[in-house]
């Protein structure tokens, strides 16, 4: 059975894998990028400037967790809207994406998002198990408030598992508490940044 350090190991490489791919398609994409992760220009821009190497070092050492989840064009939560419908029936991908800031006017596979799709699913699926078994601790590292949790608890058991492999564009973005100029410099200051950074698990 899992426990607290293999919850922590396992959210954290799906983060790393997240923000990797996130790295990938800001080349290829910069205009998407500034959309899909509530991003500027120029900061998708300071993204690109660091190497893929670089990146994949820095973020594979990060300690914490520093990703959060979007608000919908109604300014609802993503990620608790994914939970409650994840028991539909219906496609997942058409209803969350349907509620992404011009999700009707961008394809997943147009953009080449695949690989974001498949590290976000992942961290759906661990975020759900690790509420079930370990409550208080997914609070204490994803900042998720007590009335998330439950939502999860009530939903997960009787959701439709095909939901959480569907292709779904960006639910998690970088917390906004977090200053990306200091982030994107990838150095010692960046990393005390994010530990002293006050965050919340909704964007």
């Amino acid at each position: 059975m899992l426990g607290v350090e293999d919850y922590y190991d396992t959210l954290l490489q799906a983060q790393t894998g997240y923000l990797l791919a996130m790295h990938e398609f800001a080349s290829k994409n910069s205009l998407a990028c500034a959309v899909l992760f509530n991003m500027k220009a120029s900061q998708v821009s300071s993204l690109q400037n660091v190497s893929k190497k670089d990146w994949y070092e820095f973020i594979s050492n990060l300690k914490n967790w520093v990703l959060s989840t979007k608000l919908d064009v109604a300014n609802h939560c993503l990620f608790e809207y994914f939970i409650n419908n994840s028991h539909s029936m219906e496609s997942i991908s058409q209803l969350v994406n349907s509620r992404v800031l011009l999700g009707t006017n961008l394809v997943s596979e147009q953009y080449g998002l695949s690989n974001i799709s498949k590290y976000q699913s992942v961290i759906f699926q661990n975020i759900c198990l690790c509420a079930q078994s370990e409550p208080s601790f997914t609070k204490g590292l994803l900042f998720l408030p007590k009335t998330t949790i439950d939502l999860i608890r009530e939903k997960y058991l009787r959701s439709n598992k095909l939901h959480f492999i569907d292709p779904i564009f960006p639910v998690f973005t970088i917390n906004k508490n977090i200053h990306y100029g200091t982030l994107f410099k990838i150095d010692k200051t960046a990393h005390e940044h994010v530990e002293q950074a006050l965050f919340s698990f909704f964007d």
